[in-house]
């Protein structure tokens, strides 16, 4: 199960925008780890978001802010599907916010070190890759 955040500074994206914006980025995030999209596995990626005040050198920031941190288990992405993830994020948002700072992360976890509901992790055999 992905977990995604998503975190932006005050104003950086309209409220309006968080809906959508996470239904597109799940779209690229199973598109890019070669899963069906499919309602199913949509309600596998749980997504986080939150505005929050944010500050470079202990100063409101000249730009906005967007961070977005992919958790998934490791070995679940190869580097080309990683680069390709993070275009289409940083483009998602740039359409929205065109002014912003963006900053995507791809957090592998070993399946060792996360669990659901009391139970260790035990993901599936990650897609064969090409």
């Amino acid at each position: 199960m992905p977990k995604v955040d998503l975190q932006y500074s005050h104003g950086a994206l309209p409220a309006a925008s968080i809906g959508p914006l996470t239904d597109e980025l799940t779209g690229f995030l199973l598109a890019r780890r070669g899963l069906p999209d499919t309602p199913q596995a949509r309600a596998n990626v749980w997504w986080f978001a939150r505005e929050q005040q944010a500050y470079v050198a202990g100063a409101a920031p000249a730009q906005p802010l967007v961070t977005i941190t992919f958790t998934i288990y490791a070995g679940g992405m190869d580097a080309a599907q990683v680069e390709g993830l993070i275009a289409d994020g940083t483009r998602a948002v740039k359409a929205i916010s065109p002014e912003a700072r963006v900053w995507l992360l791809v957090d592998e976890v070993e399946p060792a070190n996360w669990g659901v509901e009391g139970r260790p992790g035990r993901p599936a055999a990650p897609p064969a890759r090409a």
